[in-house]
């Protein structure tokens, strides 16, 4: 799965494709060897990155802390470093969310 990498760290980097000011938050599929989540909110005053990271928190049962934003801020690609969940928990929990 392209879209989720484990680090030597045990830590995860899932890498998405964010779609803002959509009609409804979700993973909307594959784009380009990313996870799709199209989000409500606006790409303004970083309302759509904090929409993204809640919406991972609450799908993978995490505190917000255990995500960091590490790349993406102002692009529509990002990539998100998850700690505190295994890799195959996370990867089954994200390919039944988006449906792959």
């Amino acid at each position: 799965m392209p879209f989720l990498v484990e680090t030597a760290a045990g830590e995860l980097i899932l890498s998405l494709h964010v779609q803002p000011k959509s009609s409804r938050c979700g993973f909307s599929g594959i784009y380009d060897d990313t996870l799709k989540l199209a989000l409500t909110s606006p790409p303004v005053d970083g309302k759509a990155n904090t929409q993204a990271l809640g919406y991972l928190a609450k799908l993978l049962g995490l505190p917000k802390s255990n995500l960091t934003l590490i790349s993406g801020q102002q692009g529509r690609r990002k990539k998100i470093r998850i700690s505190g969940i295994s890799p195959d928990l996370a990867r089954r929990i994200l390919e039944e969310a988006a449906g792959v």
